[in-house]
């Protein structure tokens, strides 16, 4: 990792962007609805399946909306 980030700064930068995702992706998975919670420890494949293609769409989204537009 140390040789794709050379300074200080920019290791701070990435730091700070990481902090910024994670935020952003546990907020998402905060507001998840209680059934995708239930799903996601179905014994059942499909159901298990389906609740965790619905939270990477939830968290997807959250990301969409929190990019910053480029200038």
């Amino acid at each position: 990792m140390s040789a794709m980030i050379a300074s200080g700064s920019r290791l701070a930068i990435a730091a700070g962007m990481t902090d910024d995702l994670t935020t952003i992706v546990l907020g998402a998975i905060e507001r998840a609805p209680q059934w995708i919670r239930r799903d996601l420890e179905s014994r059942d494949r499909v159901v298990r399946i389906q609740a965790e293609e619905s939270l990477a769409a939830m968290i997807a989204d959250t990301l969409r909306k929190t990019e910053k537009p480029s200038t």
